[in-house]
C-alpha cells in the first residue's frame, strides 16, 4: 500500500510528462486507447465507445476506430453472437491479448488485407472453440446417459 504523500508524487510526475509530452508535439488524439479491468460499468467520455472482451477487460476507442474495417466485422461478430441489448455492455468475441494486438495494428494504420486476416482467424479460432466445446459436451452427455 502506497502512503499518501508517495501517491500524490507519483501523480504530480505523472501530469508533469503528459505536459511535457504536449509540448514536444506528440499527437495521441485520435490513437488514445485505455484498457481497465473491471466489471463496473463507466461512462465513456465524449467522442469514444466502451466494448468489453470475453475475459471481461474494458476498452475505451475513440469513434474514428468505428471506420475501420476490424471493428466493424468485429461488432457483427458480436451481434451474431451475444444480440443486442442495451442492458448488457458490447463485447467483441476475442480476449484482451488479441484486441491489445488489433489495436497496436490499428494504431499503425493495417492495411484491409491484413485487416480481413486478422478477421478470419478470429473466426477460425472461435469456430474452433464452438466445435471443441460441442464435442466436450456431447462427451458428457454419453458419460451421464451411461
Amino acid at each position: 500500500m502506497l502512503n499518501p504523500k508517495k501517491l500524490i508524487r507519483i501523480t504530480r510526475k505523472l501530469q508533469n510528462i503528459r505536459v511535457i509530452g504536449r509540448k514536444k508535439g506528440s499527437y495521441l488524439g485520435a490513437g488514445v486507447v485505455t484498457c481497465y479491468k473491471t466489471n463496473s460499468p463507466m461512462c465513456a467520455d465524449k467522442g469514444s465507445f466502451v466494448i468489453y472482451t470475453l475475459d471481461k477487460r474494458r476498452f475505451v476507442f475513440p469513434l474514428s476506430y468505428l471506420s475501420n474495417y476490424i471493428f466493424q466485422e468485429l461488432f457483427k461478430m458480436s451481434e451474431e453472437e451475444f444480440g443486442i441489448s442495451s442492458h448488457k455492455p458490447i463485447t467483441f468475441p476475442c480476449d484482451s491479448l488479441l484486441m491489445n494486438y488489433i489495436v497496436s495494428l490499428a494504431q499503425l494504420g493495417m492495411s484491409l488485407d491484413l485487416e480481413k486476416d486478422v478477421v478470419n482467424s478470429i473466426i477460425r479460432t472461435s469456430c474452433s472453440l464452438s466445435t471443441s466445446h460441442q464435442e466436450q459436451t456431447s462427451q458428457q452427455l454419453l458419460l451421464c446417459g451411461y
